[in-house]
């Protein structure tokens, strides 16, 4: 997301301001964050303006309309909603145009997703467990659903989740 104030540098700071109840947020670079915060210059409220009114020009000659659902590029632009899945692809060219301009980059380049093994298996075990438990209460076997129990509550104690009110 590039700074709402200069949009020349990546937002890299949020300026939170409330002034007679009513709140005002803007994303700015560090310069413009600086000088707001130092009283040079005053932050100036959030542009009104449509992605329509903003976004690039589309490449000449583009065919800019989903061959599936016929929404045009410019109704995408208004409305920020998808006429169906083919959309992504049938705008695809454009789609990476306005990502780079809103965020500074059309690419993720966040930390990905990774479970923690060692948790999953935890979690695959406590289910394991409550089925155990309830075929013991099936059985009437309850000196081993007690025992179950407590397995079950310390492998919840383990992985971080104390309210066992839950599964009383």
């Amino acid at each position: 997301m590039l700074c709402e104030r200069c949009h020349l540098r990546p937002a890299t700071q949020k300026v939170v301001e409330v002034v007679a109840g009513e709140r005002h947020e803007w994303h700015l670079c560090e310069e413009c964050a600086l000088e707001v915060a130092y009283g040079l210059v005053t932050p100036a409220p959030p542009e009104k303006e449509s992605l329509a009114e903003r976004s690039a020009p589309p490449p000449p000659g583009a065919h800019l309309e989903c061959p599936s659902c016929g929404l045009t590029y410019r109704e995408f632009l208004q409305a920020l909603r998808f006429g169906c899945a083919h959309c992504y692809e049938a705008f695809a060219e454009n789609l990476q145009v306005l990502l780079r301009e809103l965020h500074g980059s059309a690419r993720y380049r966040g930390t990905p997703y990774a479970p923690d093994p060692e948790k999953t298996s935890q979690i695959q075990e406590l289910a394991q467990l409550h089925r155990h438990l309830r075929a013991a209460v099936a059985r009437e076997d309850f000196e081993r659903a007690a025992q179950i129990r407590d397995q079950i509550q310390a492998l919840r104690e383990k992985l971080g989740w104390t309210n066992t009110s839950a599964n009383r």
